[in-house]
């Protein structure tokens, strides 16, 4: 009776580990495709016994309970990999809220909002009806007089400081305030005071970018998606754009008003010229310099006189006037 007892539990116990290993070795199950291909899926232990009690059959049990225990860490980790979540973005450094930039000259710029006040309060401009002052009419009674109002040695020693900057810049903007005399010009974008920032050449169209410094302003406007027009002011204290679709700032506008009368000046002194060919700047600018006095001067001298003259006939009474006053300077030396 023992004997066959024995036999009778240990074919028990060998059914049942027949039966737990052709269940592990069926572990892996498949399920339906997601887009027509047959997609793996491997269970963990804990998982594969959960099945094989749930296939089998109460009635051939023993009556003893099966514990589920994980028996290695790497099923612990298996069991927290489910509840891992995707790591946080990592968050972007601030920007810092210093907006000043220092330029290859050492010009510091700070960058300003359109439409806000800048902190500095420009000279005010001249309040004159454009009328000779009662000096003026009556010290001028010829044109070697009126000439001489514009051909001085202060003058000379303004061009000679000024004209080696020969376009608009940050440095000719300070020595004019210092003679209480403001400026609105285009700049080229590679001059060394024009700051990085201000370079970039894919802006936005219609966008406007301001900079501000000691008692100037720089405009940045893009008219054209790859085009910038830089304006120079020392005459602004705001910047503000117009309600249009082109969004102009007031610099741009006053420039295109008023840049009408430096080309007509310019159209008028090269009908009648002093200028000659030469290779010296010095002498090319003192040419210049002869054709503005005298344009000028034809203006002055009508206006004390009254006196309307053609400009050619002005300039020749002019040159006659300087050579007798050259040869009478000149025997008197003798």
């Amino acid at each position: 009776m023992r004997g066959n007892s024995f036999c009778a539990e240990v074919d028990k116990i060998s059914l049942h580990i027949a039966y737990y290993f052709s269940a592990l070795k069926n572990s892996v199950v498949y399920e339906p495709p997601l887009q027509e291909k047959k997609m793996q899926r491997t269970l963990t232990t804990r998982q594969a016994m959960e099945m094989i009690l749930s296939e089998v059959n109460p009635c051939d049990s023993d009556g003893e309970d099966i514990e589920l225990l994980p028996d290695s860490d790497s099923e612990l980790s298996d069991l927290s990999s489910d509840e891992e979540t995707a790591p946080q973005p990592k968050k972007r450094a601030r920007l810092g809220t210093d907006l000043t930039e220092t330029a290859k000259d050492g010009t510091v710029w700070r960058e300003e909002q359109v439409g806000t006040r800048l902190p500095f309060t420009p000279i005010k401009a001249y309040a004159a009806d454009g009328e000779p002052t009662v000096k003026a009419r009556k010290s001028i009674s010829s044109r070697l007089q009126s000439f001489l109002c514009f051909i001085t040695l202060d003058m000379l020693h303004s061009i000679q400081e000024w004209t080696i900057q020969l376009f608009t810049s940050l440095s000719l903007a300070h020595k004019l305030l210092s003679r209480k005399t403001t400026i609105l010009g285009t700049v080229n974008k590679i001059r060394r005071e024009i700051p990085q920032s201000a370079r970039q050449t894919d802006r936005n169209e219609f966008t406007t970018q301001v900079f501000s410094t000691t008692a100037a302003t720089l405009t940045a406007y893009a008219p054209k998606r790859k085009k910038t027009v830089y304006i120079l002011s020392s005459m602004h204290s705001v910047i503000q754009t117009e309600n249009t679709t082109k969004r102009k700032p007031n610099t741009i506008t006053l420039y295109n008003t008023t840049k009408c009368g430096v080309d007509v000046m310019d159209q008028m002194v090269r009908e009648y010229t002093v200028r000659t060919g030469t290779r010296r700047w010095p002498v090319a600018v003192f040419y210049n310099m002869i054709d503005m006095a005298a344009l000028n001067e034809h203006v002055l001298y009508q206006a004390c006189t009254g006196r309307q003259e053609r400009r050619v006939d002005f300039l020749l009474e002019l040159a006659r006037e300087l050579a007798n006053s050259h040869m009478c300077a000149k025997k008197a030396r003798k």
